[in-house]
């Protein structure tokens, strides 16, 4: 899947600067009528935003996380973390295994995977419940981010807005001065 770097940017109502360890900020565009909230992550303590279409037709959810010492600086590092950390959606996923796409942003690199939920109906969701959910990685130098994108389908507008803002859109704008 190809992604154009300029339409987030052009339909992003707002840039919001997110400032996380060392200094870090990122810039994450927040496309019109789109909400944003931003906290800490319950288990790792670490900055975390949320962004969500006025339809409610997705959710994305970004957590970042350091890696000073470059751990995951390569496409091997960044592919064996992925399936470590995509391993448990396999068991509850009509997939059964992980499939993962790469990428390869002009600052960084990634990879995600998609999962549709074997417990649901694709015709009859519930409310409040997601049928597909794609997680990944994107690492920047000195970090990287966790990305989840739940929604019901993956032909939307926002379903593409969605991933090209944790693959592509989301830029480090400021990087610590001993970097």
């Amino acid at each position: 899947m190809a992604f154009c770097g300029l339409s987030v940017v052009a339909t992003a109502a707002d840039n919001k600067i997110v400032t996380i360890f060392e200094a870090r900020q990122f810039s994450v565009p927040v496309p019109w009528g789109w909400s944003f909230d931003e906290g800490e992550d319950p288990n790792l303590g670490t900055p975390t935003v949320k962004l969500g279409d006025p339809e409610k037709k997705v959710l994305l959810q970004m957590t970042f996380i350091p890696d000073p010492s470059g751990k995951l600086s390569s496409r091997e590092a960044v592919e064996t973390e992925a399936k470590r950390i995509l391993q448990p959606y396999v068991e509850t996923s009509v997939e059964k295994e992980i499939r993962l796409t790469f990428f390869e942003p002009s600052d960084g690199l990634g990879a995600y995977a998609a999962f549709t939920d074997a417990k649901l109906d694709p015709k009859h969701i519930p409310e409040d419940e997601w049928l597909i959910g794609v997680s990944g990685i994107r690492t920047w130098k000195g970090g990287y981010t966790l990305f989840t994108l739940l929604t019901n389908k993956t032909d939307s507008s926002a379903y593409r807005t969605a991933l090209e803002i944790a693959v592509s859109g989301t830029r480090q704008v400021k990087a610590p001065v001993a970097f």
